[in-house]
């Protein structure tokens, strides 16, 4: 816990400094790992949680100087992330909606591929 104190700390400083910036490596070096594992476990796969982390990278970026400390820094990270996996699933859910999987097709691709060895 007092390890992330010290890390809300030295970004309150680069903020106060206007060093936004050194302020957002600081706070991403530190959360990142934690926050990417959480977005691992959520979404289930390596490649989703790249593109969700991106997002919250850049979430991070553009609001961490507005950031009003109501919170603590990783709960308003955490906040983040669930909202982009979020979105980043519902946008996946919409996308897919109405598509047919290969899964779904199993059956009818053993059947081209019988007949089409025997033809």
């Amino acid at each position: 816990m007092g390890e992330w104190r010290e890390v809300e700390r030295r970004v309150r400083e680069w903020l106060a400094a206007g060093s936004v910036h050194q302020a957002v490596t600081e706070t991403l070096r530190n959360h990142g790992p934690e926050l990417f594992g959480f977005l691992r476990g959520v979404l289930g796969s390596d490649a989703d949680a790249d593109e969700v982390f991106s997002e919250v990278s850049e979430r991070v970026c553009r609001h961490l100087a507005e950031f009003r400390w109501q919170c603590s820094l990783r709960t308003w990270l955490y906040v983040i992330a669930r909202n982009e996996a979020g979105r980043y699933a519902a946008g996946a859910r919409r996308r897919n909606e109405g598509r047919v999987t290969p899964g779904a097709l199993e059956e009818v691709i053993a059947a081209v591929r019988t007949a089409s060895r025997s033809g």
